[in-house]
């Protein structure tokens, strides 16, 4: 949402608003263009990120109960939902936007499907709005799925085996069951209903119905093919900033990275708490690929604490990467180990680079089986997470092996091809001018 605003901002639009919790005022601040990106501020933020809760539903959340992960993974989803249903929160964060929308009354609004209240508001004030999907677009129909495609959050590939199928079955079956039983979705409609919100059960299909545009980023062939793909959805592939960020690079860093010419870089994201056992799996791995290969790995200072006295003299390991996409764009940097979240799946890629995916909760196994599919990845299976020896291996594979930097290196030129957050701009723009408002971005 942020590159997009950036866009929009770079090519003279005016009137442009950034809505969000001030936890993000810095980042909206930060855009720059040819037309300024005013920051709305929606109060502090009610709800308590993943990577603050307890240690006990977050391992609920996000690990398997044991290593057939797929088993556990309904009850993974479960705990999510049931963490994040809270009707208090959404109708207090739905009646702060509404208060904004019906300040400002805007003439468009670009609202993430992954914050239902913005979308609300936009209906009960009657405001267009184009739907932004940071997920596989699929999940925004499961509704509509049919049993041979794999359900949203199962991990499990584009074509089925029977025996995958029957799985698949389960898979919704004991999501169906668990949402019936644990998660307090009949109170969540009540709640909602009783403060005036029309889609009070909150159907993502619903809302993709009847947005003006929907934008997914990713491109059909990555993303698995679905019947119910509406005319309006539109695929541009991930979005990237022009290079150079705003971010200025670390010299030191650069300076390492033209230094070495076989580089891994290992990033996981802003939620995934690393296991001190997985940790010492990839110091296990790092040490089996050097002095060969360099591993930069970008590790969170809390999380450091699990570090070795002794690090490998191959690796090289930062609490933060100013500049990610720089470093992915570097030549020597040749595979990314990632988390497989919405943005680090395909990044990577974007930039021609395999990666090896460590999956760690609800739609990182869904792109971890697309960019799998691709023949661009290699996926690590719960096993292979703490196992020095299988990551190395897995590695080495990516290094060794030209054809997954080809297919990569393929994928880059059809994302490129898809426009990017440049294609994004135009849909959005295109969205406005179906009635001609006066252009005003609402995003969260």
């Amino acid at each position: 949402m942020l590159v997009v605003a950036g866009e929009l901002a770079r090519r003279g639009v005016p009137e442009l608003y950034f809505a969000s919790t001030e936890d993000r005022r810095r980042d909206v601040e930060a855009i720059q263009g040819r037309t300024s990106v005013r920051f709305i501020s929606l109060g502090e933020r009610l709800e308590r990120p993943p990577g603050e809760w307890d240690d006990d539903t977050y391992a609920a959340a996000t690990q398997p109960a044991r290593p057939r992960a797929l088993t556990a993974r309904p009850q993974n989803v479960i705990t999510y939902l049931a963490k994040v249903t809270d009707a208090d929160i959404m109708i207090t964060m739905y009646q702060r936007m509404l208060a904004e929308v019906r300040k400002l009354n805007p003439g468009l609004m670009v609202v993430d499907s992954s914050s239902v209240y913005p979308t609300d508001a936009a209906r009960e004030h009657g405001v267009p709005y184009v739907l932004s999907v940071p997920i596989a677009v699929s999940e925004v129909f499961a509704d509509r799925l049919p049993l041979s495609y794999p359900s949203p959050n199962s991990g499990l590939p584009g074509q089925l085996s029977l025996r995958q199928r029957l799985a698949n079955l389960r898979f919704r079956l004991s999501l169906l069951r668990g949402l019936l039983t644990k998660v307090p979705a009949a109170d969540f409609t009540r709640r909602r209903r009783e403060a005036g919100i029309s889609n009070a059960s909150a159907s993502q299909s619903k809302y993709a119905d009847d947005a003006r545009a929907i934008v997914g980023y990713s491109v059909f062939g990555m993303e698995y093919p679905f019947s119910a793909a509406p005319s309006h959805l539109h695929m541009v592939g991930p979005v990237v900033p022009p290079l150079p960020e705003a971010a200025e690079p670390d010299p030191a860093l650069r300076d390492w990275l033209d230094g070495h010419e076989s580089i891994v870089y290992l990033a996981f994201g802003t939620h995934m708490r690393m296991r001190p056992e997985q940790v010492t799996a990839v110091i296990d791995a790092v040490r089996r690929l050097g002095p060969e290969h360099h591993l930069l790995w970008k590790l969170p200072r809390r999380q450091q604490e699990m570090l070795p006295a002794d690090l490998p003299a191959n690796l090289r390991v930062e609490h933060w990467v100013p500049s990610q996409l720089e470093v992915l764009n570097h030549p020597h940097v040749r595979v990314y180990f990632n988390h497989g979240g919405g943005n680090s799946a395909y990044e990577g890629i974007y930039f021609g680079k395999p990666g090896l995916v460590q999956p760690f909760w609800m739609d990182c196994y869904d792109h971890a089986a697309r960019v799998a599919d691709s023949g661009t990845s290699l996926v690590l299976s719960y096993q292979d997470t703490l196992s020095g020896e299988r990551i190395a291996a897995a590695l080495r594979r990516l290094l060794r092996e030209p054809e997954f930097t080809t297919r990569a290196r393929e994928w880059a030129e059809r994302f490129r091809a898809a426009g990017g957050a440049s294609a994004a701009a135009d849909v959005i723009l295109d969205a406005c001018r179906a009635d001609e408002p006066v252009l005003t971005e609402a995003a969260t």
